[in-house]
């Protein structure tokens, strides 16, 4: 059999985690919703980009553990599976997003004039975080790592392979098995064109998958293969540090 993802002290810390997730949420739309901006601009990216994605993070969060318990052994329904895929497709296109939007807040609170391609708070972008204090650059420095984690899943989803979250994985035991399944759905499909038969072989063949809750892309250029449940709450909780991290800077 395969080894479950999470042992029971690790579900259960996750389960902890995810249950803080809708107070921290409150109380960073009332930060940053009583955040006084002088500029136009920047209050609407803070409140119509930057607040208006969290809220979509917060409810792909939920969506995704409602629709796939962190604790599931059996392989979902291929619509539990799909449905759970879009909402962390989602979730990635805005927080890679939210991030973006704090760096326009500052840019145009702090009144830089700046090209968009310039406008962001990544590593390449230099000459913006130059503009902050020691303390906020050498934070975002620490972030880099995930920054880039962030930026790969974003863009393989807008550019090259969509997110997915695979069916299942094999035990040792029962990888011959799993292969000579595999042999006989091709037998099945292509020279007996049975369709019939290929389905039943699939399901004899599915019940050897024991289920296991992470995300990729690509399988040749994916960087890591993320348990999900557990990344979009770090990936929260990272966000909401960012941006209090920018309301301190903010009121320098």
């Amino acid at each position: 059999m395969a080894k479950q993802l999470y042992n029971r002290e690790a579900l259960r810390e996750l389960k902890e985690a995810y249950a803080t997730i809708e107070v921290r949420y409150r109380e960073l739309i009332s930060k940053w919703a009583l955040r006084d901006l002088k500029s136009n601009a920047a209050a609407e990216y803070a409140h119509h980009g930057f607040l208006r994605r969290v809220k979509t993070l917060r409810q792909c969060i939920d969506n995704t553990f409602r629709l796939i318990s962190p604790a599931s052994r059996k392989v979902p329904s291929e619509a539990r599976r799909l449905n759970a895929s879009i909402n962390i497709q989602a979730f990635y296109a805005n927080l890679f997003g939210a991030i973006d939007n704090l760096a326009w807040v500052w840019v145009h609170e702090r009144s830089l004039k700046m090209a968009r391609t310039r406008v962001g708070l990544k590593v390449e972008h230099k000459d913006l975080r130059e503009t902050f204090s020691i303390a906020f650059q050498d934070y975002l420095a620490s972030r880099d790592d995930w920054m880039k984690y962030v930026i790969e899943y974003r863009d393989a989803l807008a550019h090259r392979i969509p997110l997915y979250i695979p069916p299942g994985t094999v035990g040792s035991k029962d990888q011959s098995a799993y292969e000579e399944f595999e042999r006989r759905k091709i037998q099945a499909l292509y020279k007996r064109e049975d369709p019939a038969l290929y389905e039943s072989i699939s399901l004899k063949q599915s019940k050897l998958l024991v289920f296991k809750p992470i995300i990729t892309h690509s399988l040749a250029e994916a960087q890591g293969w993320y348990p999900f449940h557990k990344q979009m709450v770090i990936d929260f909780l990272t966000i909401e540090e960012m941006a209090d991290k920018m309301l301190e800077e903010l009121k320098q």
